[in-house]
């Protein structure tokens, strides 16, 4: 047989010793036009030509010969000869550049270990801004023709409260030695987290004045890959159907990051589009959970920690399960731990397996460590179980007017075959829709009894799940559907009465009745002319008028 066929180089095991071996390989290979490998690019605005670099998951052996999967770190020495007006940017900083003829060498420092997948390589004439954090050097990178429209101040200054949030949540500080962000053309993708060197769609330069969605859409990218350089660089998941320790570790504390800053960081402060986190917690992350609710409840869903056989499947598992149910989980098991553990659980994490390869059993081993509490359960039912389940609130109030009887029902949604044990806050509202009391309660099986709520003033209407802590699908109690159809006005909890997250939890609620055919299409549309045409804010505003002329949305 051939020792390579194009693809792949056989190495045969009678040319092999025992112990250490040593390979040695003179390749060539071509640029690529479809994102893969090293891509090629020519700026039809000014000719010029852009090159970077894409991996994951499996094509660094488009770039260089090399065992292309993530349970196999190495340490990278790089030396690369391109034109001498060149920006060349890898994954860690160049140690010395040498002219010649036109040209230049650059010869980079070796880098910590980390997968064939992070590795990077970007060259061209981009445009460079610099700045710097704490003796950390950071550089923008963008094309020459696009230069006007990118805005450096922003970008460093969520990324240096990036950093800062991170190196203090985390119990370790930034792992490697600079931190490069290069927006490059034709991306295939959103953004892709190599160390040091993350590459950024360049649709991220706004061709216009943004909106604030834009805005916040951009700084949550930010802050998503660069908690990839935690979540996936320093510990990478063993293998593939390890993704979710990546992306929803990602997507999760990016939302968690956004909602402290909005808080307590002057440039957030100062930002109008980071109201929305400071003033509804846990409205960003559930928008992003209903691509989630969509993709659990069709036929193609899997568990959030799937078998991938090979590198061809582990492509496919780039979702709303692995990104966006992943993370819900990972909220509702900071809640049900208690966020003191469940944060100190993250660090022995960090500091038990940095520059290592982990699973699944590692992550929760340092949670059981911090937080006393056991996980194979909750392993079995929230990560290896696919499908959602969902809640309905049952209650009786007597002559008093006050609860008698107070249930949680849990069931499963379509493709869902086990109920799981949840952990939740239950709100319950008066005719004002005034909060009246907030209940943690933790339930499982079919019903749950939740005793604390008997002898409560009787609610006009609940919500099973406040502060979106909970993964599962609401189903409107009828006394609170029936509140929820008849108020008018003000007093209508729809129209601006209660949070950002409740009015979005609630119209998505009602949305799905309309789907299983337990609210008429007539009732929502009556709804939505009534109140939610009235919508202030415009994400939610622009989800109501998709549902409008659709048939079959899930978000």
């Amino acid at each position: 047989k051939p020792l390579y066929n194009g693809f792949r180089l056989r190495l045969p095991i009678e040319l092999l010793t025992q112990g250490q071996n040593r390979v040695q390989i003179a390749y060539s290979q071509s640029y690529s036009r479809n994102g893969t490998g090293i891509h090629r690019f020519e700026d039809r605005a000014d000719q010029r030509v852009y090159l970077y670099s894409h991996s994951e998951p499996y094509d660094a052996n488009r770039i260089f010969p090399c065992f292309d999967q993530p349970d196999l770190k190495a340490i990278y020495e790089l030396t690369v000869e391109a034109p001498a007006d060149w920006a060349v940017i890898s994954n860690a900083a160049d140690r010395e550049v040498v002219n010649f003829d036109g040209r230049a060498s650059w010869s980079f420092q070796a880098t910590p270990p980390f997968s064939t997948y992070l590795f990077a390589l970007h060259a061209g004439p981009y445009e460079v801004w610099k700045s710097d954090y704490q003796g950390t050097p950071l550089r923008l990178f963008s094309r020459k023709s696009l230069k006007n429209q990118v805005q450096p101040k922003d970008w460093f200054e969520v990324t240096k409260a990036g950093l800062e949030f991170f190196s203090t949540q985390f119990g370790y500080r930034y792992p490697f030695y600079k931190y490069d962000q290069i927006l490059v053309p034709e991306f295939n993708a959103g953004a892709m987290e190599n160390v040091a060197a993350v590459t950024f769609n360049d649709y991220l330069a706004f061709r216009s004045k943004p909106t604030q969605s834009q805005l916040r859409g951009r700084a949550e990218t930010i802050l998503h890959e660069l908690a990839h350089m935690w979540f996936g660089n320093l510990v990478t998941m063993r293998w593939w159907n390890g993704l979710w320790l990546n992306e929803s570790f990602a997507t999760y504390a990016a939302d968690w990051a956004l909602e402290s800053l909005s808080r307590e960081h002057p440039f957030f402060r100062s930002s109008a589009w980071a109201q929305v986190y400071r003033d509804n917690p846990g409205s960003e992350l559930f928008q992003d959970k209903k691509w989630a609710y969509w993709s659990d409840q069709s036929i193609t869903t899997h568990s959030i920690d799937v078998p991938v056989e090979n590198t061809d499947q582990a492509e496919s598992h780039f979702d709303g399960i692995t990104y966006n149910k992943g993370a819900s989980a990972l909220k509702q098991l900071a809640y049900f731990l208690g966020e003191e553990d469940f944060q100190e659980g993250l660090q022995r994490y960090f500091q038990n397996y940095a520059y290592k390869n982990s699973t699944v059993l590692h992550f929760l081993g340092a949670l059981q460590e911090s937080s006393g509490k056991k996980l194979e359960t909750w392993l079995q039912e929230w990560l290896e179980s696919p499908g959602a389940n969902t809640v309905e609130v049952r209650f009786v109030c007597g002559d008093t007017k006050k609860i008698t009887e107070f249930e949680l029902l849990q069931g499963n949604a379509p493709h869902s075959t086990r109920l799981r044990t949840h952990r939740t806050q239950v709100a319950l509202y008066n005719q004002s829709s005034q909060l009246q009391s907030v209940l943690s309660v933790t339930y499982s099986g079919e019903k749950t009894a939740v005793t604390e709520a008997i002898g409560k003033p009787c609610p006009a209407w609940v919500n099973p799940n406040h502060g979106d802590y909970d993964y599962s699908v609401t189903r409107i109690d009828p006394r609170s559907r029936e509140f929820l159809l008849k108020s008018e006005g003000s007093q209508s909890p729809l129209a601006g009465k209660v949070s950002l997250l409740t009015r979005d939890q609630l119209w998505h609620a009602l949305w799905l009745a309309t789907l299983e055919g337990t609210l008429s299409g007539a009732q929502f549309s009556d709804l939505f002319f009534r109140t939610g045409i009235k919508e202030a804010d415009p994400t939610l505003l622009g989800s109501l008028l998709r549902r409008m002329y659709s048939t079959s949305i899930l978000e």
